[in-house]
């Protein structure tokens, strides 16, 4: 290569460079000052975050690219001269490659190989992170008998490592076997393979080292049959294949013996036969004994002993069996506050079609000391402007529309009214900006041109060449999801929940902690992925309007989430810092609650499939939530059915009383039992009032629909209720129907009241279809 050439490579090697290397430095440099803002402990985590995920990627560039690049020389020491053709005018000549460009090309293919081998490390950094700092449960595996963290935290790093070392080796034996083939070193002579000492001197090294890794994966095989992770099924063979594997890994450190025999002496026979032993020896080891051992395929451990670890893995520690209830109706009492909306109603309750809804949730409206049940609903508008609205949940107007709130009034009004108007920059899920450049203190000051220019490159943010305003800020990560996987990106983070203290929009965003290893458990479906633990030890409180971003740390979670809590360090704050106003807003975290509910679905727990889980019928479907009769607590409610049976037979219930979550199984007693939501809608329909109700929807130009029966639980007793709506044009909705059933009671009418007195037997379901009754008012709302 001319020495011109050699500039020009230079120049062009400078300039990537220069573009990759600068665009990371100058990202990592710009979201440090982000972070600052945040927090100066957010700030020095982002960048520990970031330069850790860069030194895993360029530790396993560095050793994978070493690694090919020894083999390769060792190829290269073996080659007398290689030839590559040359064509000069019209004449072909065969030129002779120097022993330095060949050295170079060792280089640049040992260089390549470990970029697509090392590249990827950095995905590692979760498992590095949590393996370092190590998982105690207190508790053993009743196979092995490990510490459970040994199974969440260690095993996964040693598994990739394994996998790592397994494609490293692969790689390089087969490229080197390559290489000798073509350069003779191997070859076929009278018939017979043939093979020079060079070459085997090398693949011999090559092979044990396979045969090492190889023996690894054996020793590492009781660990992955305890956590779930080879082989389900194991039952009464655990003993037998765990001593199967200690054979087999012996075994294989004895064929790495002769392999590096083979290297120094040439005893070919003692080399094929040690390998086809191993090989032999894996395949009845692990498909053919085990197969002829089985007889009955038993568990690892009693439904106790199972319990004890599903508890451990998915929080179920502090589940408690609340007193057994009753399908009867034990006394005249109301039931307390009923969600009579849900989610798909409340969302298109609006004020016209050129509005979008950006979220809603139930939450509590705390006016004048007041808990007031309700939806939270966030609105874009035309003008990108934000509107929130709260609609009372238990109640509705005198014609069964919707009721809202304003701010620090306790009298609901009919329709939509606006409790908070917002301005386009706040903080939103879904935000459709980039970046925002405001004159608050939500972003980092770009008062200087260098700082402007920094941020432009990082950010790709063209507006800060523009003038902008004076103190001007540049803000991003807009979204409080992406905000949040920014500051703590080991943390899982949930749906942010809209609510409303003391006249401000907070998101508050459950953080969860999971692992896909852990002892014996039956794996559960969580975000499209099978888990074996799962955790919810942090809280997130994003204030939309200021940016103002706190992590709390909640003190009842189990180990994994204790360890990644001390990984977290102080960003997270402790959990007696979270302000008391936001702490009465808590609800159970909402997928923590589910899978909770998937788990007690087992035989061992309650032994009966979710109501409504599997069916597509929102009719028919459980409703998710309900309210404390007591306090006014957000309940998330899951319901139990036993199969063939059509009634709910339990019920689980998760709320957070006094700061703490609460987890309450409650079984229902009684022959008669509460129907299941496809049971409870039929007999509701058979109310000869129904159809006319039906009718009387449609001649109003509105189409009938019910919400999902939900369930209350109270110390009279268990009962079910339901809604039954009306949609009709310019999203006018009215509730024109309550359904109520208490065991084989059945109670119907206009307003939970009436319902309630029919259900008792003291009134008639009465539609009111006179001039004044409610149903010509819910008419009259809809057209």
């Amino acid at each position: 290569m001319s020495r011109r050439a050699r500039l020009i490579a230079w120049i062009v090697g400078g300039v990537i460079l220069l573009l990759f290397g600068g665009r990371w430095a100058t990202v990592l440099l710009t979201e440090r000052w982000w972070g600052d803002i945040i927090s100066p402990e957010a700030g020095r985590f982002i960048t520990r975050y970031q330069l850790l995920r860069f030194v895993l990627d360029v530790v396993g560039v560095l050793f994978a690219s070493a690694w090919f690049i020894t083999n390769f020389y060792i190829v290269y020491r073996a080659i007398g001269s290689v030839q590559v053709p040359r064509r000069v005018a019209n004449l072909e000549i065969h030129e002779a490659l120097t022993p330095r460009a060949l050295v170079l090309i060792a280089v640049g293919a040992g260089v390549a190989m470990g970029l697509l081998t090392g590249l990827g490390t950095a995905h590692w950094w979760e498992n590095v992170l949590l393996a370092w700092q190590g998982v105690i449960y207190g508790s053993k595996d009743p196979v092995l008998g490990h510490d459970l963290g040994l199974y969440v935290a260690q095993l996964p790093l040693w598994r990739r490592l394994h996998g790592l070392a397994l494609l490293l080796t692969l790689l390089a034996l087969g490229s080197a076997m390559l290489l000798y083939v073509m350069v003779g070193a191997i070859r076929w002579s009278g018939r017979r393979p043939a093979i020079n000492d060079h070459a085997r001197h090398h693949l011999g090294w090559l092979l044990a080292a396979l045969v090492l890794v190889l023996a690894w994966g054996y020793w590492l095989e009781p660990f992955e049959m305890v956590a779930g992770l080879a082989t389900p099924g194991i039952g009464d063979t655990a003993a037998l294949r765990a001593g199967i594997a200690s054979a087999l890994t012996g075994l294989a450190i004895a064929v790495a013996v002769i392999s590096l025999l083979w290297a120094l002496r040439p005893r070919h026979a003692l080399m094929v036969v040690g390998w086809i032993i191993l090989a032999l020896a894996s395949i009845l080891g692990h498909h053919v004994i085990p197969a002829i051992a089985s007889s009955h395929n038993g568990a690892l451990v009693d439904d106790v002993g199972l319990q004890k670890l599903e508890r451990a893995a998915f929080g179920l520690s502090r589940l408690e069996n609340g007193p057994a209830a009753t399908a009867a109706a034990k006394s005249e009492t109301m039931p307390g506050p009923l969600s009579l909306w849900d989610g798909e109603l409340i969302a298109q309750v609006g004020e016209g079609d050129s509005t979008s809804i950006v979220s809603a949730n139930q939450s509590i409206l705390r006016v004048r000391g007041r808990r007031l049940p309700v939806w939270i609903t966030l609105r874009v508008h035309p003008d990108d402007s934000l509107t929130v609205s709260a609609y009372a949940d238990d109640r509705t107007s005198a014609f069964g529309g919707p009721l809202s709130y304003r701010l620090g009034d306790t009298l609901a009004y009919p329709g939509t009214v606006r409790l908070l108007q917002l301005p386009p920059d706040v903080l939103r899920p879904r935000n459709p900006e980039d970046y925002a450049i405001t004159a608050d203190s939500n972003g980092v000051p770009i008062h200087d041109w260098g700082r402007r220019l920094l941020l432009a490159w990082a950010r790709q943010a063209g507006r800060l060449f523009d003038p902008v305003p004076e103190n001007g800020r540049l803000a991003w990560h807009l979204d409080p999801q992406e905000r949040l996987e920014t500051i703590a990106p080991q943390v899982r983070w949930g749906r942010p929940c809209a609510h409303v203290v003391e006249g401000e929009l907070l998101w508050l965003v459950e953080g969860y902690v999971y692992a896909g290893t852990f002892p014996i458990v039956q794996r559960a479906q969580w975000r499209g992925k099978e888990i074996a633990t799962l955790e919810s030890p942090f809280l997130a409180v994003v204030n939309a309007g200021n940016g103002e971003t706190r992590i709390y740390r909640r003190p009842w979670t189990g180990a994994l989430g204790k360890s990644w809590q001390a990984i977290t360090g102080d960003v997270a704050r402790p959990w007696n810092d979270l302000p008391m106003n936001i702490a009465a807003q808590l609800n159970y975290p909402e997928e923590f609650f589910e899978l909770q509910a998937r788990v007690l679905e087992r035989s061992h727990w309650v032994g009966s499939r979710q109501t409504g889980r599997t069916t597509q019928d929102r009719g028919r479907a459980l409703a998710a939530m309900t309210w404390g009769r007591q306090d006014t607590t957000m309940v998330q409610i899951a319901g139990f059915e036993a199969t063939g049976s059509h009634t709910v037979t339990a019920v689980l219930q998760g709320s957070v009383r006094g700061g703490a979550p609460r987890l309450v199984l409650t079984r229902i007693e009684g022959q008669e039992g509460l129907g299941n939501p496809a049971v409870l809608s039929r007999n509701w329909s058979r109310f000869a009032t129904y159809e006319q109700l039906r009718d009387s929807l449609r001649s109003a130009g509105a189409e009938p629909a019910s919400s999902p029966v939900g369930v209350w639980i109270g110390s009279d007793g268990v009962g079910a209720f339901q809604a039954i709506f009306g949609k009709g044009p310019d999203r006018r909705i009215a509730i024109a129907w309550v359904n109520l059933a208490v065991g084989d009671s059945l109670g119907a009418g206009r307003t939970v009241d009436e319902a309630w007195q029919n259900l008792l037997g003291k009134s008639a379901p009465l539609l009111g279809i006179g001039p004044t009754g409610r149903l010509a008012e819910a008419e009259r709302w809809m057209t």
